[in-house]
């Protein structure tokens, strides 16, 4: 699972959803838009382990920097990129298994993010 995406719409999931996601699962998406792009990324289905997220999660990346890690059940909000690179990261751990999460992307100009 994972790889460079760089399509401009999608659907990005953990592996087996909606069925129960694997053990020791390490699965890594990056979203590379055009220059003049960025990505706005939304959960439309969500749920892994939640214990703090310490052991099953999702990380988002804005470019480099590390903008948010999810876990549990609940929906998290979408994300809109500042940069033309958007990293998801799912990891899960050796223990419980759940449904994963099921999430769509697009690119949209940069100049259309000021219209909304």
């Amino acid at each position: 699972c994972g790889g460079v995406i760089n399509t401009e719409s999608g659907t990005i999931q953990s592996p087996n959803f909606p069925n129960l996601y694997p053990q020791n699962a390490v699965c890594d998406w990056t979203v590379e838009a055009p220059e003049d792009k960025i990505i706005i990324f939304t959960f439309n289905y969500f749920d892994l382990e939640d214990y703090n997220c310490e052991f099953d999660f999702v990380v988002i990346y804005d470019g480099d920097k590390e903008i948010a890690v999810h876990c549990g059940s609940s929906i998290p909000d979408p994300v809109t990129s500042t940069t033309n690179k958007l990293r998801i990261t799912f990891i899960s751990d050796d223990q419980y298994e759940y449904e994963g999460f099921n999430a769509t992307y697009s690119m949209k100009g940069k100049q259309d993010l000021i219209k909304l």
